[in-house]
């Protein structure tokens, strides 16, 4: 065996750092998968929590705007035109205002004039006629599921709630 020289040394290891590389990448690109992994795991938590959230706001302005349409159906010039029907005239705004987003059977709806209960068309015409100032109160509450990934972060239960309170005069 001849002798090698410092070049064919240097040449011959550079060559089988190349060689080696090309076979297997090495620790780098291993370190750089694992930290993709990490940083993947946190965005995707951080989208999951983002669309939970998007959510939850989409379901309160649906329940708030439900509670509008019902206030404005028991305004008296509105509720003079719905025939004398302002209770099922404001329950059928409600509905038709949650209708496309909400289901309908889980709301919870709450009307009132000068603080008395209008539970059906009589009591509220006789509530809305008897007062010269009225004060009407609408009230809408749906339940909210805060489950993400099968975590329930509210087990005892939640709900979207929304009073929209209307002097009339």
């Amino acid at each position: 065996m001849g002798s090698t020289s410092p070049s064919q040394k240097l040449a011959w290891h550079c060559n089988r750092l190349l060689l080696r590389q090309a076979v297997d990448p090495g620790e780098d690109s291993r370190a750089a998968a694992v930290e993709f992994c990490f940083l993947f795991l946190v965005l995707l938590l951080i989208l999951v929590g983002g669309l939970a959230f998007s959510i939850g706001l989409a379901t309160y302005l649906a329940v708030h705007n439900a509670a509008n349409a019902g206030a404005l159906q028991l305004m008296p010039s509105t509720s003079m035109l719905s025939g004398s029907m302002p209770y099922t005239s404001a329950i059928n705004a409600i509905n038709t205002a949650v209708a496309p987003v909400l289901t309908i059977t889980h709301l919870t709806v709450t009307l009132t004039v000068n603080g008395r209960p209008c539970n059906s068309d009589s009591t509220c015409q006789t509530a809305l006629s008897a007062a010269a100032l009225k004060q009407v109160s609408v009230s809408v509450s749906y339940p909210c599921r805060l489950a993400v990934m099968n975590i329930h972060y509210a087990p005892n239960g939640c709900a979207f709630k929304s009073t929209i309170v209307v002097p009339l005069q």
